[in-house]
């Protein structure tokens, strides 16, 4: 199995190449074939071997993905190696560079890392082509990746998955409100809910609770509510019962009023750890 990529500085797109992206661009929203699914998109920074594209968050769906990155390597025949970027917004698209090494991190470039949600790879001598699911963007820890082999099996398995159904993506970072940091509320929220054949969670609602701090139980269902419902799932033929158990706890081990800690059991136990600022 190949190694997931390792992005590293990116050079600038050459300037003759400025018009020619720009008219790619406004094709770019064109489906590319009508032999497969493939979703609408808008091309980011290209660099021949390597391009970067933005797509809907509905259709971040393995059949979509693959067959996007085989239409657009179909168009790049004389390539030794593909590599094609899933983005979920097109500024991510155009200005992520992979890790910086020298110059730093840009302002926003934490933002469009986590915007970052799959990756696909062909290499020509090795007769390889991969899809790699990264569910909390590129920062996503490996044993929560995914890389599928293609062609893929008739029912392929991710390391996160409800009812069989692949997590493709959790669009934002789960937050821990300083107000209720403060008062040290802590406990577990369980949402239930469904989601739709296109992969997205619908009709969640609060299944049960057991928040200390009783008065303060609104602002940590609120929080994973609003979580629950940027997660996309793998489209399927079918709605499928979801239920996810979130544990919000206070650990003064952690630096005070930094960025919580997500840890995911599991797609349907998901841990958030915080210390309060004060």
């Amino acid at each position: 199995m190949r190694a997931p990529i390792r992005l590293s500085v990116l050079p600038p797109v050459p300037a003759i190449g400025v018009v020619l992206l720009t008219c790619l661009a406004l094709l770019g929203d064109v489906p590319v074939s009508a032999q497969c699914r493939a979703p609408h998109f808008r091309r980011g920074a290209d660099y021949g071997r390597l391009l970067s594209v933005s797509i809907q968050k509905r259709d971040f769906s393995i059949d979509k993905l693959t067959c996007l990155a085989q239409t657009l390597r179909s168009n790049r025949r004389n390539l030794e190696s593909f590599d094609l970027l899933f983005f979920s917004s097109h500024e991510a698209s155009q200005r992520f560079r992979g890790i910086p090494v020298e110059s730093g991190f840009p302002p926003r470039w934490h933002k469009w890392a986590k915007e970052l949600h799959a990756a696909y790879s062909f290499d020509a001598d090795k007769h390889k082509e991969n899809l790699e699911i990264m569910p909390m963007g590129f920062g996503t820890a490996p044993i929560l990746r995914t890389m599928l082999d293609l062609p893929l099996p008739a029912a392929p398995h991710c390391r996160l998955e409800i009812q069989n159904r692949c997590l493709m993506a959790a669009m934002e970072q789960i937050s821990y409100p300083q107000e209720a940091l403060k008062k040290r509320a802590t406990g577990v929220v369980v949402l239930t809910g469904v989601i739709r054949r296109d992969g997205q969670c619908a009709g969640l609602h609060l299944q049960e609770t057991d928040v200390k701090a009783g008065e303060d139980t609104e602002w940590l269902v609120n929080v994973a509510l609003q979580d629950l419902r940027t997660w996309q799932f793998d489209a399927a033929e079918r709605d499928d019962a979801v239920r996810v158990t979130y544990s919000f706890a206070v650990d003064a081990s952690l630096p005070r009023g930094v960025a919580p800690q997500v840890e995911w059991v599991s797609p349907s136990q998901v841990k958030v750890r915080a210390n309060p600022s004060e």
